[in-house]
């Protein structure tokens, strides 16, 4: 069992996921719709993994509650154009191939725990400008932030990262903007 919550894009709670049985994913909807009924911190608190292709192609909008996360699968999010947001994923430790291709993000935070950004893990998300990574050694495959061609110039990428971090060298490579964090 597998589900996050979002918002469509009349604000509206929704949920999306695999659900063993249609009386289930109904009965969760029903607790969606139940004011201060506590179902996000309730259903959400034992999430630690988003499989392959979990999301993939959705009309997901918005995603939070992710604070357990510590893996997204590959292709878990890809082709959801319309997601410009996800929350709480502080504790990520695992992104695979093309996780986030193809959406709307604006920003994303790498936490410290991940090692690796794989190969077109934001490959096509023409609106993200700002990522920042945590670590020192996060490795970056070449292609993880490549765009189609008809999309070459639409958002300027910006790495916010610490002075002489792979990630500082791999952005510069790239002749992309860094903003360095201050070290103490």
């Amino acid at each position: 069992l597998v589900y996050f919550p979002w918002e469509d894009m009349e604000g509206k709670p929704r949920v999306a996921g695999r659900f063993k049985t249609e009386k289930e994913k109904n009965d969760f909807l029903q607790k969606i719709y139940e004011p201060d009924s506590g179902w996000m911190e309730e259903e959400l608190s034992t999430v630690s993994v988003i499989d392959d292709y979990a999301f993939w192609f959705t009309k997901l909008c918005r995603v939070e509650g992710c604070d357990g996360v510590i893996s997204v699968g590959q292709g878990a999010f890809e082709g959801s154009v319309l997601l410009e947001e996800i929350q709480g994923m502080e504790k990520l430790e695992s992104i695979g191939e093309e996780a986030f291709s193809a959406t709307a993000l604006t920003s994303f935070t790498v936490s410290q725990a991940c090692s690796s950004i794989p190969s077109k893990a934001f490959y096509d998300c023409r609106c993200l400008k700002d990522v920042v990574i945590l670590s020192m050694n996060t490795t970056i495959e070449e292609d993880a932030f490549s765009k189609s061609e008809a999309r070459l110039s639409d958002a300027e990428l910006t790495i916010h990262c610490f002075s002489n971090s792979l990630a500082e060298s791999f952005a510069r490579s790239q002749k992309w903007k860094v903003n360095l964090f201050n070290q103490y």
